[in-house]
């Protein structure tokens, strides 16, 4: 992800930013929740039957969290468009390590033109 377009003009004042570009993480800050989207497009490059795993893995002992699995079932050369919303906290692990947003296939496929949308809905104490 090159994170090319980042508009972040309207974002809380105490938040230096929601996406760090340098390590490809979502930031977090201790007891903050966030409202997050991700949508992306995928086309597979195989005939076979392949699943897409969706999870945000925040490192330590907690890893891999907000697992989604979802299937491309429009067959091969064909785009898929996936789109998640997941309400999250962020809490000290996440804060220390970022969010990495992870995508899984078990087969071949392109994906592309991946957007985040972070919005906090409660700022931490």
């Amino acid at each position: 992800m090159n994170a090319a377009t980042i508009r972040d003009s309207q974002k809380p004042i105490d938040v230096s930013t929601f996406y760090d570009s340098s390590t490809q993480t979502i930031t977090g800050r201790n007891g903050d929740a966030i409202n997050l989207v991700i949508e992306f497009k995928a086309r597979l490059t195989t005939s076979s039957v392949t699943r897409l795993s969706l999870s945000i893995d925040i490192g330590g002992v907690v890893g891999e969290i907000y697992p989604n699995t979802f299937v491309l079932a429009k067959g091969q050369n064909q785009e898929h468009y996936y789109l998640q919303t997941i309400s999250a906290y962020t809490l000290d692990t996440w804060e220390t390590n970022g969010g990495t947003v992870k995508i899984e296939s078990n087969q071949s496929a392109e994906v592309y033109d991946i957007r985040y949308v972070i919005t906090r809905t409660h700022k931490a104490r």
